[in-house]
């Protein structure tokens, strides 16, 4: 049980780190959308 539940924290601090990387991925493109359009 112990064993399975550390592996579920390994998952869930994976998959936070994916959430995280797509979402400032996702921010960076809206940037430099934005900037593009301002004319920078």
């Amino acid at each position: 049980m112990t064993y399975l539940f550390r592996n579920w924290q390994k998952l869930l601090n994976y998959l936070i780190y994916v959430i995280c990387l797509f979402l400032a991925g996702y921010f960076t493109e809206q940037i430099i959308t934005l900037i593009y359009q301002l004319g920078f």
